[in-house]
């Protein structure tokens, strides 16, 4: 029996490690999807939290999207599961220098329309604008001596190594700047291989240029680990440093934290949502590019995990900038109301952040079989037949719905599906089907 227990225990042991080391290159080799990670990254740390990541500027406010037009002028929207290929086309531009830039004559639908169609081009595109001041932080400062104007795409031509165009939907404003340096062979090389491509139109919906993908999508469903920040983690790190003073209230799955002095914090436990206030004077605000500076520090401070985290819009309304998470190239909803944050900054008095405890952590494989969605058209007439009126859409995104895993409270799944900002709200196409 002593013997062979002797056996035994070894044998065990040694299975168990194994076991171990198939699971762990199972998980990682299984599941192609990756945080944005890239080599700016850094890594800060508390004794009250996990580390986590917080990616520069450069990084937050890279473009969202990829798109080629080839000579005969059709247009790919591009990606690549291999590298960042945002980052790979900014890392090449790195080294251009501007001296001049002019305002095109054209403000026609048709004519701007015509632009963003140019045959031989490769465009790079925000869903809002940013300035010139912000693009020189990110590109590395190659927009000198230009005026600090709006735009919401970039657009390089692959024959003409003398200038590049910025373009803002916003009036349809077309901006020649001349360049020098641009070396557009590096270029080239960045997209020939690795690519995944998927043919679209731009057209417009509500006046807005709106990516159309005209062919049947197959596209494949992620799993992540999550982590759940502790409520406390913000409270020590954005109300008073007195923490005798706050005051806590418990209201159904609400709760939340006063400190008497400008500052509140709200917790919803159910869905972990997070809505914090600072009421307190604060410096005027006097130029969109310092709206985006600003927003940007202030979601360094709430200290969330931002690894896959990018600039998504600007609203003037309600004077707040958003933050949304994007995985494989596609951005994320539902993780919180509004993305993964939103930076409310109104007047000199007022500061609103809203944002969650819940951050992806690991991927995990997903049993679930890739989801066959319609082309962009398809999905309209399909809301159209529905009743859903036209007028009432302003703007269309493919993208990934963020879903509690039914098996795991520890484990979230990403589906993917069409978004639809439908009378002032996203929707998936799905949920307005079944109105």
């Amino acid at each position: 029996m002593k013997v062979t227990r002797k056996i035994f225990l070894p044998v065990a042991l040694l299975v168990a490690v194994v076991l171990s080391m198939i699971l762990s290159w199972f998980i990682w080799t299984n599941n192609p999807v990756r945080y944005e990670r890239n080599k700016e990254d850094t890594v800060t740390s508390t004794s009250t939290q996990r580390d986590l990541s917080t990616k520069s500027i450069r990084d937050i406010y890279l473009p969202v999207q990829v798109i080629t037009t080839d000579v005969g002028g059709n247009q790919n929207l591009m990606n690549n599961h291999k590298v960042n290929l945002v980052t790979e086309i900014r890392d090449r531009m790195s080294t251009w220098k501007s001296n001049r830039m002019v305002l095109v004559k054209s403000r026609s639908k048709s004519d701007y329309l015509a632009q963003l169609r140019r045959p031989d081009t490769v465009m790079m595109n925000y869903d809002s604008s940013i300035t010139v001041k912000v693009f020189n932080r990110v590109f590395k400062n190659q927009l000198k001596g230009v005026r600090n104007r709006k735009f919401n795409r970039i657009q390089i031509k692959m024959d003409d190594a003398k200038h590049i165009y910025l373009l803002n939907d916003n009036g349809y404003r077309i901006y020649r700047v001349t360049v020098s340096g641009q070396k557009l062979s590096k270029l080239r090389s960045v997209l020939k291989t690795n690519l995944i491509k998927y043919p679209i139109n731009l057209k417009m919906v509500s006046d807005q240029p709106t990516v159309f993908i005209n062919k049947g999508l197959k596209m494949p469903r992620y799993s992540y680990m999550i982590n759940k920040q502790d409520a406390n983690n913000f409270v020590n790190r954005l109300m008073s440093s007195d923490n005798e003073n706050i005051s806590i209230k418990k209201r159904q799955n609400v709760t939340t934290y006063d400190d008497g002095s400008y500052h509140r914090l709200q917790v919803n436990t159910k869905t972990g949502f997070v809505t914090y206030g600072d009421y307190s004077s604060m410096k005027s605000i006097n130029t969109y590019t310092n709206m985006l500076l600003r927003s940007y520090g202030d979601l360094k401070k709430i200290g969330i995990p931002l690894d896959n985290t990018r600039f998504y819009y600007y609203n003037k309304k309600t004077s707040s900038v958003a933050y949304r998470g994007f995985v494989e190239g596609f951005p994320i909803f539902n993780q919180a109301e509004y993305g993964t944050a939103r930076i409310q900054l109104q007047g000199q008095s007022i500061k609103r952040y809203n944002f969650s405890l819940y951050g992806l952590q690991v991927p995990v494989p997903s049993r679930q079989k890739d989801k066959d969605l319609p082309t962009t058209q398809s999905m309209l007439d399909q809301l159209k037949q529905a009743g859903i009126k036209e007028a009432d859409v302003d703007n269309i995104q493919l993208g990934y719905e963020w879903k509690q895993n039914k098996a795991s409270s520890e484990v979230v799944d990403l589906n993917p599906t069409w978004y639809v900002r439908y009378q002032g709200k996203w929707r998936t196409y799905e949920s307005l089907l079944s109105n």
